[in-house]
């Protein structure tokens, strides 16, 4: 998705220039995958009930809060993958709003390839206290929650506000996941004025997504055209952001590029130059000692013409942070090779994954100051398909998996497992 996301920007700039818990409902689905290899035949599940997962945490929970709603279903994982995908043709009197269950990545929606900023797609993934949030792109946030007997919980807090606004980074704000919106006029005609809130948050009890106030877009507001389109915490630890304000019959278009300490202070005007350099991912020599040695390894099993990036998501983390062997290569013109992966450390120790996108990885724990280092690899994919995000709530792990055709997302969607 990054060099996706890298393309859009240059075709952008060449624009711009040339214009200027308790216990759930008892009706909450359950579902326990069985402990045994799934026949490659495999009939599918109800689409009416979605999985349970069983894990043991990491560290124990923190006390349950009260549920943002009914959850969609109670996970409770094994050795065999839960498939999710998050779209599909509406069927009469059936919810058009996923995840729906399906046996395997093979069984999923014929969805029509869209842009990636029209698709329904994983767009962020935040490790938040002990929950795992995910920002579905045109839909709102799913999360995953842990609960007292060591199952999971899965929530959906969304609008269809969100099915008119491509999301364009997810963070962490006031203490609150929250993502990004905007309006994508690379792809399509503008229609819809500016998102009313350019940031969107997840409140602990709240039903539906928050619209909140950050200061330093204030300088920027929707009434007046503006649209904030990109928003990235650079290597350095400032938050980098860039102004649009699209021309019309009243206005030039004007675009404008600025950076800030934190989201909750006035933001100051940075060059072009700048802002692009804070696109560049950090030395790898900045991560912490177990994730480095992780992806030490994960980058041998790349061929040595790619330029490996890997896009690590933490709790530690306010954004998801990229590294690199060599940031300086990333800007050289070399194929870009996006990794996924995340890093937790707990009072147990730690631990760290790194995949590719063909699921191949490295797993990484450490316990009593040792270090175990050992090959994973995720369940297949069909050819086309891609793994681009993973989280981790307890020993249960997430990965977000699309199909993909140069800059389009065709289906989409969620594996859910217990790791080894």
């Amino acid at each position: 998705m990054l060099y996706r996301k890298l393309l859009v920007f240059f075709l952008l700039a060449l624009w711009v220039l040339s214009c200027s818990k308790d216990e759930p409902p008892k009706s909450a689905p359950q579902i326990a995958p069985e402990e045994r290899p799934q026949p490659e035949t495999a009939p599918a599940p109800p689409e009416a009930a979605l999985p349970q997962i069983a894990a043991e945490p990491l560290a124990p929970p923190r006390a349950e809060k009260p549920p943002e709603s009914n959850p969609l279903a109670i996970i409770k994982s094994g050795a065999n993958p839960l498939w999710f995908e998050l779209d599909r043709e509406e069927n009469e009197g059936e919810d058009a709003h996923g995840p729906f269950l399906i046996a395997v990545p093979d069984a999923a929606s014929l969805t029509p390839f869209a842009p990636w900023t029209l698709a329904r797609f994983v767009a962020g993934i935040v490790m938040y206290q002990d929950r795992l949030v995910i920002g579905i792109n045109r839909e709102g946030f799913l999360m995953v929650a842990p609960r007292k007997d060591g199952s999971l919980a899965l929530y959906r807090i969304a609008d269809d506000y969100w099915e008119n606004y491509t999301i364009g980074s997810m963070f962490v704000f006031e203490e609150n996941p929250a993502v990004l919106l905007y309006r994508d006029d690379f792809f399509v005609d503008l229609v819809e004025p500016p998102p009313s809130h350019k940031v969107f948050t997840h409140i602990s009890g709240k039903t539906k997504p928050i619209g909140v106030t950050v200061p330093a877009f204030d300088p920027f507001p929707s009434s007046a055209g503006w649209d904030i389109d990109t928003l990235r915490q650079g290597p350095d630890g400032y938050w980098y952001y860039r102004g649009i304000r699209r021309g019309s019959a009243e206005t030039r278009p004007k675009t404008v590029h600025f950076r800030t300490a934190r989201l909750s202070l006035p933001g100051e005007s940075v060059s072009l130059s700048e802002f692009r350099n804070s696109a560049l991912p950090a030395s790898l020599s900045k991560a912490p000692s177990l994730l480095r040695s992780v992806m030490d390894e994960v980058f041998r099993l790349i061929e040595p013409s790619a330029v490996p990036i890997a896009g690590i998501i933490s709790p530690e983390f306010s954004y998801i942070r990229y590294f690199t062997r060599d940031p300086s290569l990333s800007a050289s013109g070399q194929q870009l090779l996006e990794l996924s992966g995340y890093y937790l450390q707990t009072d147990s120790g730690a631990q760290a994954l790194a995949v590719l996108p063909d699921g191949r990885g490295i797993l990484g724990k450490t316990r009593a100051g040792n270090n175990r280092i050992e090959p994973i690899t995720l369940p297949a994919l069909p050819e086309g398909f891609v793994y681009t995000k993973i989280g981790l709530s307890g020993d249960t792990l997430i990965g977000a998996w699309e199909e993909q055709q140069d800059m389009s997302v065709g289906a989409a969607g969620l594996m859910i497992m217990r790791l080894p």
